[in-house]
């Protein structure tokens, strides 16, 4: 546990060691998500990182950020009361006085392959409050105004259950993870997924921009979007999809 930190993602890379670590900080200074874009943070908002073993090739891990979103928008209800969406493939969005936010967002990295699966390193932002600020994304992708979930709000007590269950069920989701895991949970993660099957979308993917209709997500957690009745498969985390009607 550190005070501050320029990045828990960057200090996991940075270990020798390859065992099971949470790194969580009070302040990170210097953190980022995808493509290195900045990740502004303060004390008042939760960061934090985790660096497990998964059994499954580093081919096989599209759906797990999918599952790892999950987790935390299961957590924020369970304990908090908190109903928040999701965005393919890292974000979290919570519709707040009638305007979506960026409530959080995932990083994931690997930092070691081996014979036995994949150390990855698991980075979990959330905002604990809201402000003007928005989301740097790259110049042609409109970005999301920052939006909380009120931490600073909720006991101690009830903020120690909530943190504590949600890093257990990480660490089982991670040491459990199989090739189908995705598809056996993807009825769930339908339910919490921002943009409904068939909704006009703008698709932003290495400076182009695309309007098509949103197909959900495949068995291996990857992107569909028909595109002049063309169905388009996306996996990379280059790929950001907005709802048209927001823009």
């Amino acid at each position: 546990m550190f005070t501050t930190l320029d990045s828990t993602n960057g200090f996991l890379k940075a270990l020798p060691e390859r065992q099971a670590t949470l790194c969580y900080t009070q302040q990170q200074m210097a953190g980022y998500g995808q493509q290195q874009r900045k990740w502004h943070s303060d004390n008042r908002d939760l960061t934090f990182s985790l660096l497990l073993p998964v059994p499954v090739s580093v081919t096989h891990l599209s759906g797990l950020s999918p599952l790892i979103a999950l987790t935390v928008l299961d957590s924020l209800r369970t304990h908090l009361g908190i109903d928040a969406y999701f965005k393919w493939p890292n974000d979290m969005l919570l519709v707040q006085h009638g305007c979506l936010g960026k409530l959080g967002g995932i990083l994931l990295e690997v930092k070691h392959v081996d014979a036995a699966g994949v150390w990855l390193i698991i980075g979990i932002g959330l905002n604990a409050d809201s402000d003007e600020m928005v989301f740097s994304e790259r110049n042609s992708v409109p970005s999301f105004a920052k939006v909380g979930c009120g931490l600073a709000n909720f006991e101690q007590k009830r903020l120690r259950q909530f943190f504590v269950g949600l890093i257990e069920a990480l660490i089982c989701l991670s040491a459990n993870y199989c090739q189908d895991s995705f598809e056996k949970q993807y009825l769930s993660l339908k339910k919490r997924d921002y943009f409904a099957v068939g909704e006009n979308v703008f698709v932003y993917d290495t400076g182009s921009v695309q309007q098509g209709l949103y197909q959900g997500l495949n068995s291996a957690g990857e992107l569909l979007v028909r595109i002049n009745d063309t169905l388009h498969k996306y996996h990379s985390g280059s790929v950001s999809i907005r709802p048209c009607n927001e823009l």
